[in-house]
């Protein structure tokens, strides 16, 4: 598995990702959001891809908002679901999170489906909505100190 920065070139495999998640994970709606984020904010910003085998199974990234870093857009695709992607892509992230510096605090929003993810990485959740994505698939803000990762990184 090797990780890289995101380019355009990789747009149709990460909309790919985003489609195999679309029926549980993501909210149809979510679509046209993550394509306007892959060719704007993508290209300028820090979002990763993870590939296997010349094959893109991952992206995910993080920025700088409101005093605190935000993971984003975190995705898997559907087939390669618990096998250790997910996990790889987090940790690298929080690294590059921990290398930056730039705030004391990550937060990000997440459905019930990947909340116990993240919680096992040390998260909190700050909130909840019920149905904050779409019907049945509720929204929770989680946070964590930037302090804290060391341990996993």
């Amino acid at each position: 598995m090797d990780i890289y920065k995101y380019t355009s070139s990789e747009f149709k495999n990460c909309i790919g990702l985003f489609i195999s998640n679309a029926d549980k994970f993501f909210d149809k709606s979510e679509l046209e959001q993550y394509a306007e984020f892959l060719s704007g904010e993508a290209l300028n910003g820090d979002y990763f891809i993870v590939k296997q085998n010349n094959l893109t199974v991952g992206a995910g990234g993080f920025v700088i908002h409101e005093n605190a870093f935000w993971l984003d857009w975190g995705i898997v695709h559907r087939s390669k679901h618990r096998q250790g992607i997910g996990t790889k892509l987090l940790e690298y992230r929080l690294s590059k999170i921990y290398q930056e510096n730039k705030s004391p605090t990550i937060r990000l929003c997440t459905s019930q489906h990947t909340v116990g993810f993240y919680k096992k990485y040390g998260f909190k959740v700050l909130s909840f909505t019920k149905n904050g994505y779409g019907v049945n698939l509720h929204k929770y803000m989680l946070e964590k100190r930037v302090d804290q990762i060391r341990a996993v990184t």
